[in-house]
């Protein structure tokens, strides 16, 4: 699988998960893959202009993902928009303040 190889690599895993989708089981793979190789984990909600109600999306966002992720529990959770470019820009300032976080041994995987 690609992702294993990626993950392999990598210090910090974006997950980009599909807003409009939600959470798939594959999405869940990928992040117990980073998880069990103790990788940082951000979590990249994108088509984030697609939604509605955002204050109501990103609330059952955050439900379904202490279900389903509760594993990855320190994980970073952004909202982005890649058409309209929407905090896209942040997605590379945390990744850089995870992967520091994790190499300083601040930040570790439950």
């Amino acid at each position: 699988m690609r992702a294993m190889k990626s993950i392999s690599r990598s210090d910090v895993a974006l997950v980009l998960i599909d807003a409009a989708e939600g959470i798939t089981e594959q999405d869940e793979r990928i992040v117990g893959l980073a998880h069990e190789a103790g990788k940082g984990i951000i979590i990249v909600l994108n088509k984030w202009d697609m939604v509605e109600d955002k204050e109501k999306a990103y609330k059952r966002f955050m439900a379904e993902i202490q279900q389903r992720l509760k594993f990855a529990d320190y994980a970073t959770i952004l909202t982005i928009s890649a058409v309209t470019r929407q905090r896209s820009p942040r997605c590379s300032m945390r990744s850089t303040g995870s992967r520091k976080s994790m190499k300083n041994g601040s930040q570790r995987p439950g």
